[in-house]
């Protein structure tokens, strides 16, 4: 026992003449260190990782990239759920404003409601793009404190890796950096073709984020929203005007005003079949608006009801609460004289100063 406690200090008891390495463990090494040096060697031709939860979120992430290096601020930023993505189409604005240099991007995101928008907004959107306006599409869907369903998409936003290292600091966010920059293993787990703008088989986004529909409201429809595994079903049984997504929105509102972006908020519109899945429905769409009204007095935000002015029919909707292509035509006409004025005045008489960056 004496002889190994005076022998544990020497260094001849680190000789490695015994060690082996077997050699299935070498044959693994190999085999991922040849896999690794290949997707760094095919990177050009591989599609592209999607490192932003899905592959809608990574290609906008992409489309804002460009957009900064051609370092011009946006003039409107359009931010919303579904309602706002599929509905609301920039190019159509910006024709029927007759005004094809209005640069006008559509930052919304299918099933993220306002929780994660202002985390995309903060961290991407506003280091990229300076936006001078905000068009905010809002939905009573979106601002429904139990709405749990959308709410926990935020976390699969964050959880994804670019959003992660985002979220982080210190060394946690270096080491993350490093496996998505270096480790294309890691880096390549998901992987879509985001430059044609493909996020899944029936959805393609064009060149403003906008994603049209040419699906028409029918009697198909009204059946699948009936149905009792229709989201919406569970969605819109109960309504508050709270929760995560309201606060959200309003933090939202506050950051415009302390960076002097003009806020528009757009009531998106729906069919009468929306009020109808809860028998309090009329009862809380009005609480809805009550809260919107609210949150006016308060922001001193332009709010936009179209839902109240404008004649939509079943043609226009792809189901009961998104716009197809023709009803976001006539949308747009709409948005199109509602905007420009606010917008004129805004770049003869208040240039917007870039925020600053937060880190995106």
């Amino acid at each position: 026992m004496a002889k190994y406690r005076s022998s544990i200090f020497n260094f001849d008891t680190l000789s490695l003449k015994g060690a082996k390495v077997p050699p299935a463990a070498a044959l693994a090494f190999l085999l991922v260190l040849g896999v690794e040096v290949g997707l760094h060697v095919l990177k050009d031709k591989l599609p592209d990782p999607v490192l932003w939860g899905n592959p809608e979120t990574a290609a906008k992430v992409m489309q804002v990239e460009k957009r900064r290096d051609a370092a011009r601020p946006v003039d409107v930023l359009i931010l919303g759920a579904s309602h706002a993505t599929i509905s609301i189409s920039p190019q159509a604005i910006s024709a029927a404003m007759g005004s094809p240099t209005c640069n006008i991007y559509n930052g919304a995101l299918r099933g993220r409601t306002f929780t994660a928008l202002e985390f995309m907004l903060e961290k991407v959107y506003l280091p990229a793009l300076h936006p001078r306006m905000l068009l905010l599409g809002v939905n009573p869907v979106i601002l429904n404190e139990y709405n749990k369903q959308f709410e926990d998409n935020y976390a699969s936003l964050v959880s994804a890796p670019m959003p992660r290292i985002l979220a982080s600091t210190g060394l946690s966010a270096a080491w993350q950096r490093f496996l998505v920059e270096n480790c294309f293993l890691y880096r390549y787990r998901h992987r879509a073709n985001l430059r044609t703008g493909q996020i899944d088989p029936k959805a393609k986004l064009d060149d403003y984020g906008y994603i049209p529909s040419s699906t028409v409201f029918d009697d198909r429809q009204r059946k699948l929203l009936a149905a009792a595994n229709h989201p919406y079903q569970e969605i819109m049984r109960r309504y508050r005007f709270s929760g995560p997504s309201v606060e959200a929105l309003e933090r939202i509102l506050q950051r415009a005003n302390e960076r002097s972006i003009d806020v528009v908020v757009l009531n998106m519109p729906f069919l009468p079949e929306f009020l109808q899945i809860s028998p309090t429905g009329p009862q809380d769409y009005q609480q809805y608006l009550a809260g919107l009204k609210h949150l006016q007095a308060k922001y001193g935000f332009q709010l936009l009801d179209y839902q109240a002015v404008m004649p939509f029919e079943d043609a226009d909707f792809s189901d009961v609460d998104h716009l197809n292509t023709t009803g976001s035509r006539k949308l747009a006409a709409r948005l199109a004289g509602d905007l420009q004025p606010v917008l004129t005045m805004r770049q003869v008489h208040a240039p917007n100063p870039s925020p600053a960056s937060t880190g995106g």
